[in-house]
């Protein structure tokens, strides 16, 4: 995506030719980028932490504060999902295209944003169930 970029930048500025839909592909990787990564970081654990009142405080609260972030961030993978089922359903039944010369139906890189959201629902699901969580 990166070199994409830069090479469209090279090509416009350098040989004033511009690459072809230098806009379109960018966002549509970035697109993918986003909500693939949403999926992977809520599988490892790996999203953004501020704990630095969370360690202070005793275990049972926070315990009891992992659950309600938990919650939260499974209400939160809904409205993405929900989201973006909404907008690929409206893609679809507009039959949207992309505004430039590649003409894509809108509706395929959309798809990406209800993926994103049901797999992050179906990782915080499990971890919300999960042995080492109830334990806790």
């Amino acid at each position: 995506m990166a070199f994409y970029l830069f090479m469209s930048v090279i090509m416009r500025y350098l040989f004033n030719s511009p690459l072809y839909y230098s806009d379109e592909i960018p966002t549509f990787l970035l697109l993918l980028v986003v909500f693939f990564s949403i999926a992977h970081t809520t599988s490892q654990g790996e999203q953004i932490n501020t704990d630095f009142l969370l360690v202070r405080l005793p275990m049972a609260i926070q315990r009891w504060l992992r659950r309600v972030s938990t919650f939260v961030g499974l209400l939160f993978s809904v409205g993405i999902l929900m989201g973006g089922i909404r907008l690929v359903v409206d893609y679809w039944e507009r039959q949207t295209m992309s505004p430039s010369g590649l003409s894509l139906p809108l509706f395929w890189p959309a798809l990406v944003i209800p993926f994103g959201g049901a797999v992050m629902f179906v990782v915080l699901l499990n971890q919300l169930f999960s042995k080492e969580f109830l334990d806790e």
